[in-house]
């Protein structure tokens, strides 16, 4: 049902938990259709994991590791984070 300015207005719609690309949600009226874009985004941090190959290291005394340590940070639906 429309309001007297002509607005319809839905349920508020809750997103699912996983982050990433675009949803398209769809709305009918008769023959008349209509479609939202919505983008889920990522919860802040809750968890950190090593990355393989960062650690366990070893090297010599003052020389560079071979490789950086880098870690996958992660919000409470295991979604990456960015930033």
């Amino acid at each position: 049902m429309t309001n007297a300015s002509g607005v319809a207005t839905a349920t508020v719609y809750t997103s699912n938990t996983i982050a990433g690309p675009t949803y398209n949600i769809g709305v009918a009226a008769g023959s008349i259709t209509n479609n939202f874009s919505e983008t889920n985004i990522a919860g802040p941090a809750t968890q950190m994991t090593q990355n393989a190959g960062t650690t366990p290291q070893s090297t010599l005394i003052n020389t560079a590791f071979a490789n950086p340590l880098a870690v996958t940070v992660r919000d409470a639906f295991n979604n990456p984070v960015s930033g």
